[in-house]
């Protein structure tokens, strides 16, 4: 290499290592650059929260799924004689007209004219490995009556056809929309007596699964009913409103409700210790009605609920995919504190040491979610921040060779985290609060650099 081939490569280093505008152009497509290793941090965040939700899937399935309670449903057959007139040719080959009688066997669903439930839901968390699951076991007391059920019968079928109820095949259907979480049921209470349950709702065109409670005491009319269980499950809990009125009053220690389904409650009362809500729902606010004839209508009684979830306000998998997010502009705001120092000072740290900067503060996502799995996430964050800026501070000392440049980078650091905990706590704000935080970093960019056009080379 001659002479002025090596001034012509130290005049190009000289440049790039003293030419502001290129500096910043430089140090922008770092900044660029880093949406590298933090996209695969995030895929690494998205693994753990797959991993997470399928170990959350399987401690359900295992104790039981969202609990959807229908019923209970009377189920009543009847039969009608219905007449019908039959073609037949006798011995000559001459037609002729026969009646005959044929029975129809129909079954006569009637809804209960009151419906009240009264629920404790009690949750607790299941353990497999480092991850844990919110579960709950609720107990519940049904109560209500079903009124004018011989009249509801005789409006539904034909008066001259009708041939007979056969009320000792009448039967109580209960709906459960995952039944392995029936912990304990109580004996049926109908019309005073006690009726042992079976498994299955025998109606399952109607009730897909459940339990049913056969019948054998005669003429129905006026009757009232009780059930007590005690049942376990997980997410949430509904109840469908089969009742002419619908009463439903639900408490628990858990402090995060979320009422859902169709209908929210009339009236609710969230605090530290926990919730009461209190749901009344008439009739009318449903797509079907109070009986009809199951081999006529197909109506799907769980299409219409209202209940309440065990909300978890913010996991750490949300936590931690919230904060890469804003990892890419507190990857920015860092290097805009140091392209400032170097427009004040004159200090020019090379390209490389920006990098590992960067890298370092990639890290920080990586080491909070591999922490928060063990030790939870205030603590990991804490660790995580705190190891981050203790080696870029360090990191920044021996690059500045000046302690209160370093300092200034310890602080803005500190800084920095500070406001992302904020972020990451303030929930509903978080939008809000990263947006303000951008306007600022902008503001204060603009601020700064409002005279480096006398400094760029014209």
């Amino acid at each position: 290499m001659n002479d002025k081939q090596i001034e012509k490569k130290w005049s190009m280093t000289q440049f790039l290592a003293t030419n502001t505008a290129m500096r910043l152009v430089i140090t922008a497509t770092l900044v660029l650059l880093m949406l590298i290793p933090l996209a695969m941090v995030e895929s690494i965040v998205e693994e753990r929260h797959m991993a997470y939700e399928d170990v959350l899937a399987d401690i359900s399935g295992h104790w039981g799924r969202e609990q959807v309670l229908t019923g209970p449903v009377l189920i009543v057959p009847y039969t009608e004689h219905h007449e019908v007139t039959e073609t037949k040719v006798d011995n000559l080959g001459s037609e002729y007209l026969v009646k005959r009688l044929v029975a129809k066997n129909f079954r006569a669903v009637i809804l209960p004219e009151y419906l009240n439930l009264e629920g404790e839901i009690h949750p607790e968390y299941r353990y497999r490995g480092i991850y844990k699951s919110l579960v709950y076991d609720q107990e519940v007391k049904l109560d209500g009556s079903f009124t004018k059920v011989e009249a509801q019968i005789l409006a539904l079928s034909e008066p001259n056809l009708l041939h007979g109820i056969h009320w000792d095949k009448a039967l109580v259907a209960v709906g459960m929309s995952d039944p392995k979480g029936i912990a304990r049921v109580q004996a049926l209470t109908f019309g005073g007596a006690k009726v042992d349950l079976g498994p299955g709702t025998r109606v399952p065109e109607l009730l897909a699964s459940g339990f049913h409670a056969p019948l054998n005491i005669g003429v129905i009319s006026e009757v009232s009913f009780n059930l007590e269980m005690k049942i376990k499950g997980s997410h949430g809990f509904r109840l469908s409103p089969l009742g002419k009125l619908t009463e439903m009053n639900l408490s628990s220690s858990w402090a995060h409700p979320s009422f859902y389904g169709d209908l929210l409650p009339a009236s609710h009362d969230i605090g530290k210790s926990g919730f009461k809500a209190r749901w009344s729902i008439p009739h009318l606010v449903r797509s079907y009605p109070q009986n009809w004839i199951l081999e006529s209508n197909a109506y799907r009684l769980d299409a219409f609920s209202a209940g309440v979830r065990l909300f978890e306000p913010v996991t750490l998998y949300t936590e931690a995919t919230r904060a890469v997010k804003y990892g890419i502009l507190f990857i920015a705001l860092t290097f805009l504190t140091l392209v400032l120092m170097e427009l004040v000072t004159r200090v020019r740290p090379s390209m490389m040491q920006y990098a590992m900067i960067g890298i370092a503060l990639s890290l920080f996502y990586l080491l909070l979610i591999a922490l928060s799995e063990h030790v939870g996430f205030n603590m990991a964050y804490v660790i995580a921040a705190g190891s981050v800026i203790a080696m870029n501070s360090l990191y920044s000392l021996a690059m500045l060779s000046k302690k209160k440049l370093a300092l200034i980078v310890m602080v803005v650091l500190i800084a920095l985290y500070a406001v992302l905990f904020m972020i990451l706590r303030a929930e509903g704000h978080a939008l809000l609060a990263g947006s303000l935080l951008l306007l600022a970093a902008v503001a204060a960019t603009m601020f700064f650099t409002r005279n480096l056009h006398k400094r760029l080379p014209q």
